[in-house]
């Protein structure tokens, strides 16, 4: 089940985004609450971890958009519902929402919104290969499949994920850090702060002093000081 969170001030449009759920989730989506403001959402989401949230913009106190002032690096994907589609582009180059949904939501545009997020979290062709030393990275119209050794990192980009490799250029995933993470041998690759997982197999060197990981290519990473204990265990 896709545990899915909704926020937006008017209580008559939680009521009409839970009905919409109900009626085309396909018993797929299951409603953990609702909320009335960014404040009320914070505690939610930090306890209950959504998967999906969808939130209104423009609310009393703070604004959707600055829900993510509060929480950096969401594990989870936004879908931001507004009346006024200015706001949707302003939050498209400030928060990299996975959709946005304009006011009034048509019942026909909300079930494609469900079905597009369905598609990446529960891709076929992942369920054909099944393996984990290939990485499927869906983008917005294909998907690539690497190899994960030739992986060095991946860095969180609102609710997408920056895949560096060596020689390459970035891949920009649909997915957000901790969905990838999941789909990666804990072997291999460590969560080593909020915006950053790396494949230990590419350190050359941990700095413990300034806290950062130099890697083969030269680049240094950061490492949170609550991760160190773990890192010297795969070390």
């Amino acid at each position: 089940m896709i545990k899915t969170l909704i926020v937006d001030d008017e209580v008559h449009a939680q009521e009409y985004l839970a009905s919409l759920l109900e009626q085309y989730g396909d018993d797929k989506f299951q409603l953990i609450g609702t909320c009335g403001s960014v404040d009320e959402a914070i505690p939610v989401i930090t306890k209950k971890k959504p998967d999906l949230v969808f939130m209104d913009i423009q609310m009393p106190g703070k604004t959707g958009i600055e829900l993510f002032e509060t929480i950096k690096d969401p594990d989870f994907s936004v879908v931001f519902t507004t009346a006024h589609k200015d706001y949707a582009i302003e939050t498209i180059n400030k928060v990299r929402p996975f959709d946005y949904l304009l006011k009034p939501i048509i019942g026909s545009n909300f079930k494609a919104c469900l079905e597009k997020f369905l598609d990446f979290v529960e891709p076929k062709k992942e369920d054909q290969i099944k393996n984990e030393n290939i990485l499927s990275i869906h983008m917005e119209n294909q998907i690539h499949f690497v190899q994960t050794k030739e992986i060095l990192y991946l860095k969180a980009n609102g609710s997408y994920t920056e895949v560096h490799r060596e020689g390459h250029e970035p891949l920009l995933a649909s997915k957000n850090l901790g969905q990838l993470l999941e789909k990666l041998s804990p072997k291999d690759f460590l969560r080593i702060h909020n915006k950053f997982v790396v494949n230990i197999n590419k350190v050359v060197t941990w700095d413990r002093q300034d806290h950062f990981l130099k890697l083969i290519n030269g680049e240094e990473i950061s490492v949170a000081y609550r991760k160190s204990n773990e890192l010297r265990r795969m070390m």
